[in-house]
């Protein structure tokens, strides 16, 4: 009767999982760059779409680079009250909710998750053989 052997190279695996965490990370900030930007500029049409005004508070919207990825933010606007972004989203008692940041979060996260898996998929198949 044959003998059968596996050799598990446990160095090799600890390098191509460290080459994997280090892909990993660089997609996954590309990755959260290009949404963010895309939540901006999606944020800012749906604001200039439903509202009559000056334009400042989809101006107002920025991405800004945190530690581990982006956040986007609604800013200054000048003379404008600090609260109008949330007013607008939410509604008040004299005028109805326009949820843009929820309904742009919702329309993009579909494809953050696409990216995410295809990103992760591209940086495993990048590692070749073990």
């Amino acid at each position: 009767m044959a003998d059968v052997t596996v050799t598990v190279e446990h160095d090799s695996l600890t390098v191509a999982f460290d080459r994997l965490g280090a892909e990993a990370s660089a997609v996954l900030l590309a990755i959260a760059k290009e949404t963010a930007d895309e939540l901006k500029a999606e944020v800012q049409a749906r604001l200039r779409r439903q509202t009559a005004g000056t334009g400042r508070t989809a101006n107002a919207i920025t991405v800004e680079k945190q530690d581990t990825g982006y956040r986007v933010t609604s800013g200054e606007m000048g003379d404008r009250p600090a609260n109008l972004p949330i007013w607008l989203e939410f509604g008040t008692k004299h005028m109805t909710p326009k949820a843009s940041w929820e309904a742009a979060r919702l329309l993009l996260s579909g494809t953050y998750i696409r990216r995410v898996e295809d990103g992760m998929q591209r940086a495993i198949d990048g590692l070749g053989g073990l």
